[in-house]
């Protein structure tokens, strides 16, 4: 509880401190999201609520944001460690990037740094490049490679549409397919079926992802989103989460607030 308030307190210093920000080319945000589970690519990291608070800020096309994970229960709870990681962070994630805008298509590169404090995981680092464009149904491509510990490959492609609801808010839809190649489906699912732990898996689609949310402004730079999401592993990953036990889908709901300038 006390790390809570102290989220809490620093999101509300942060949004005192922004407006003098924007006066300038300086573009910041902050938010603060509480989910039934976090569920990251399809897989099921915790399978109880969760807060993920995160902060950014853009400069001149430069970006860099910290986000973060929360177990609000002990699901990770072992014999030597009963409190699990209950009130710890267990993820933390750096980022770094650049975008840029044009009248048809927006292009983003970067790197994403994965660390787990208070877990046995390693840290890992991805390098990612983006394109989206700006037509029916917004589709973009996300290329993900591990240059660490996986030294594979993620493809994202998505899409989103929004529905008006009213003149103040708009249904949200948006969907997501991930494919994995060979080296990256090893890494994040080789290990779950013992058959298959000395093999190399087929690369392919790993999760398909659909959400639908619902953003509202009560105040110009405030957002409150209530979500839901069902993910669903595909190919490999989901035979061998499936033969370890795991679950090879999932429904979740959650609702973020932001804040940005």
């Amino acid at each position: 509880m006390k790390t809570i308030l102290i989220i809490l307190t620093a999101l509300l210093l942060l949004a005192f401190a922004m407006p003098a920000a924007a006066f300038g080319p300086l573009d910041a945000s902050a938010s603060l999201g509480l989910f039934s589970k976090y569920v990251w690519r399809g897989i099921v990291a915790t399978d109880d609520p969760v807060l993920q608070p995160e902060v950014s800020a853009s400069f001149l096309g430069f970006s860099a944001g910290i986000w973060e994970n929360m177990d609000l229960t002990d699901f990770h709870a072992t014999e030597a460690n009963p409190d699990g990681q209950q009130g710890e962070f267990n993820e933390i994630d750096y980022t770094l990037g650049y975008g840029a805008a044009f009248p048809f298509l927006d292009f983003g590169a970067g790197l994403i740094h994965y660390a787990f404090p208070n877990s046995d995981a390693s840290a890992t680092t991805e390098f990612y490049v983006s394109a989206a464009a700006h037509v029916l149904f917004s589709p973009s491509v996300t290329l993900y490679y591990d240059i660490d510990e996986i030294d594979g490959g993620y493809i994202e492609l998505g899409a989103s549409h929004a529905v008006a609801l009213s003149p103040m808010t708009n249904l949200d839809l948006a969907a997501t397919l991930g494919y994995g190649s060979s080296d990256y489906v090893s890494g994040y699912f080789g290990y779950m079926a013992a058959a298959k732990a000395l093999s190399t898996l087929d690369s392919g689609p790993t999760d398909l992802s659909l959400t639908a949310s619902i953003p509202y402004q009560p105040l110009p730079i405030v957002t409150i989103t209530p979500s839901v999401t069902y993910t669903t592993l595909m190919g490999d990953a989901k035979d061998n989460t499936d033969a370890a036990g795991g679950d090879k889908d999932a429904f979740f709901f959650g609702v973020t607030a932001g804040l940005s300038f």
